[in-house]
């Protein structure tokens, strides 16, 4: 029986290592395979900036002016000799203004004016002018500008003045548009301009030629350089 007992023994400890270990649990990862999808890492959403300017976020669009107005020199009555007599007169232009493409563009307007309490019976101003516009230089928001603008009138005048008096004209004149696309519209526009130009007023006999916007002499040269404000919305 001892020796029994001790054989047992000797077989329960040879065997107890061997059985612990195999239930032993491992701390060995396994290894990735290379074939693995890898994680995918979030994906940040690229910021595009909006580099368009406004005049081509408008393209070719018509656009809705009104100009300050026009100096236009014509004919009215002198009231102390009765006699014809050269005198300016201030007319608003409303009209439409396009540009056909990045370099050039044009615009079409109505001259109208009730003239009251002029001292020279003048009375009703009817007219139209249309302008050519050639671009010099785009940013973002502004844009400058050649323009050349002409243009007929007709000063009708009271029962005691005048025959109409018809006036032609033709400036040439340097610009800017200012778009606000700075403020979210870049859809509407300031505009700004300064010119010279070649007026011809006529009524019954009496001719005349004027450069800039006073009546003068023939050919007088006073007041030879005009500005003007506008606004423009595009639609």
């Amino acid at each position: 029986m001892t020796r029994l007992a001790v054989g047992l023994t000797a077989i329960v400890a040879t065997l107890l290592p061997a059985s612990a270990l195999a239930q032993a649990p491992t701390d060995v990862e396994p290894t990735p395979s290379l074939d693995a999808p890898s994680p995918s890492a979030p994906i940040a959403e690229a910021k595009v900036e909006d580099t368009a300017s406004d005049f081509e976020k408008s393209g070719t669009a018509w656009g809705f002016q009104i100009t300050s107005a026009l100096e236009l020199t014509t004919f009215g009555v002198d009231p102390v000799t009765g006699n014809p007599t050269l005198v300016p007169v201030t007319v608003p232009m409303i009209g439409m203004r396009k540009w056909a493409s990045p370099s050039h563009g044009f615009e079409l307007g109505a001259l109208f004016r009730i003239e009251k309490d002029t001292g020279l019976d003048a009375n009703i101003f009817l007219g139209g002018a249309a302008g050519y516009l050639k671009t010099f230089t785009t940013h973002r928001h502004m844009r400058t500008f050649g323009e050349l603008l002409g243009g007929i009138g007709l000063l009708m005048q009271g029962e005691d003045g005048l025959d109409d008096s018809l006036v032609l004209f033709a400036r040439v004149a340097i610009g800017t548009e200012v778009r606000l696309g700075m403020v979210g519209l870049p859809h509407i526009g300031l505009t700004a301009r300064i010119g010279a130009g070649l007026q011809v007023a006529s009524v019954g006999d009496n001719t005349e030629i004027t450069l800039g916007t006073e009546g003068g002499e023939n050919m007088s040269v006073r007041g030879l350089l005009e500005g003007t404000v506008g606004f423009v919305f595009y639609l």
